[in-house]
């Protein structure tokens, strides 16, 4: 009987499991992770679950039982420590051994750690985990001061949690903008207005040189710059791929484990999808790697088809979101800084969205505003950019023409 082993039993790993049984695999299925819960998603733990209005249980993909009912085999609470690819064989840290015919990688990524004196007290927490979220969501209260140190997407959203739950929030960013590798200056500018206007206090070009306290946190120590009083401090500084056990195993690597738009990696029979992956995809004709839900949610399933004979290349236009107050940030496709950027949505309005260009053929959107209208409006340039079709600019800033309009007859 053939074996399919994937090694990472989070979101990606999951629905990759869930994936192979659906395009008929009968063999064995081994689902493999270093945590010791069953196979979720990541979003909520930094959006509803920090506010108290979503449980960890919601985030689960399946019950127990699922995994029961498929005849997928949970090795849960102990990581990989090596894969001998000549033997196809893997070892778990506790000593396990399992042969495969087949090996999938969805090990995910790690928080960067922040390298200052201090970064290790009590009080200071990184944001990845069911626990991390459950530590920092008890933390909260009423009078607490939050320091957070990062102004990426997580940083953000943990800063907004803080102040819906009565805490003081200061956010303390090196570059000299929010989000600045992922959406342009405009919408960073709007982004910091809407975290002010809801009190969160904002330090841009600020360098943390240290965290300092007796038995925990007390203070955040930025160069230059008056200490900052701190209760909590959360760490969002970004994350790295999990490719040390594939490096070790010989692995093509570089900031991801290299596979192409089918998910092979260097390796005959072995894959890898999600987080860990850096993929060739053919709209772009470039590698992405991607860090969002869609892409955990699809790219796993793709793989899997094709481990189990369905060849197909994965060509998912990229979309992430992130949500802020009753504020929606969503970006789809990619940015390049030689294309021409349309603006659709006026100056002062509560939505506004930002075309990316290039041969008047649609590449990337970022869109800020309210949930449901914004998504709706993202959701049209994402088929847009599918389609490759040359679109006027004029008509893409018109607000009199519909993007559904333009993406009908685009198609």
């Amino acid at each position: 009987m053939p074996t399919f082993v994937i090694v990472g039993a989070g979101h990606a790993g999951g629905r990759a499991a869930e994936a192979m049984r659906k395009h008929g695999f009968d063999g064995r299925v081994i689902l493999i992770g270093a945590e010791p819960h069953l196979p979720h998603e990541r979003p909520p733990l930094s959006k509803g679950a920090l506010l108290g209005t979503q449980d960890y249980e919601s985030c689960l993909l399946h019950q127990r039982a699922f995994y029961d009912e498929q005849a997928i085999e949970l090795s849960l609470g102990a990581g990989v420590a090596a894969v001998d690819c000549a033997a196809a064989t893997l070892s778990l840290g506790d000593g396990q051994i399992f042969r495969y015919d087949k090996l999938l990688f969805t090990t995910g990524a790690t928080p960067r750690r922040l390298g200052v004196p201090g970064a290790d007290l009590p009080g200071v927490h990184y944001l990845r985990s069911i626990e991390d979220s459950s530590a920092i969501a008890a933390a909260f209260g009423e009078r607490s001061r939050v320091v957070v140190i990062g102004g990426g997407f997580i940083g953000l959203e943990v800063a907004a949690a803080a102040r819906e739950r009565g805490c003081e929030v200061t956010v303390v960013e090196a570059a000299d903008r929010l989000i600045g590798r992922a959406v342009p200056p405009a919408i960073g500018a709007r982004l910091m207005a809407l975290h002010e206007t809801r009190g969160v206090h904002v330090r841009l070009g600020a360098t943390v040189t240290a965290i300092s306290g007796h038995d925990r946190v007390e203070t955040v120590i930025c160069e230059g710059e008056a200490p900052l009083a701190a209760d909590l401090v959360v760490i969002g500084i970004g994350v790295a791929p999990e490719t040390a056990v594939a490096k070790r195993a010989g692995l093509a690597v570089n900031d991801g484990i290299l596979v192409n738009e089918f998910g092979e990696t260097s390796e005959p029979g072995i894959y890898a999808a999600g987080d860990v992956a850096r993929f060739y995809h053919p709209l772009f004709d470039r590698r992405l790697r991607l860090e969002s839900w869609l892409h955990a949610e699809k790219q796993p399933a793709a793989v899997a088809g094709v481990m189990c004979g369905a060849r197909a290349p994965y060509v998912e236009v990229p979309w992430l979101w992130s949500d802020q107050y009753d504020t929606s940030l969503q970006v789809a496709g990619v940015q390049d800084a030689d294309e021409r950027v349309v603006e659709r949505g006026p100056p002062d309005g509560d939505k506004v969205l930002q075309f990316f260009i290039k041969d008047n053929i649609v590449r990337g959107v970022v869109g800020l505003g309210i949930g449901v209208a914004i998504g709706r409006d993202v959701r049209w340039a994402r088929r847009l950019i599918e389609n490759c079709v040359p679109v006027d600019p004029a008509r893409l800033a018109d607000l009199a023409v519909g993007l559904k309009e333009l993406a009908s007859a685009s198609h």
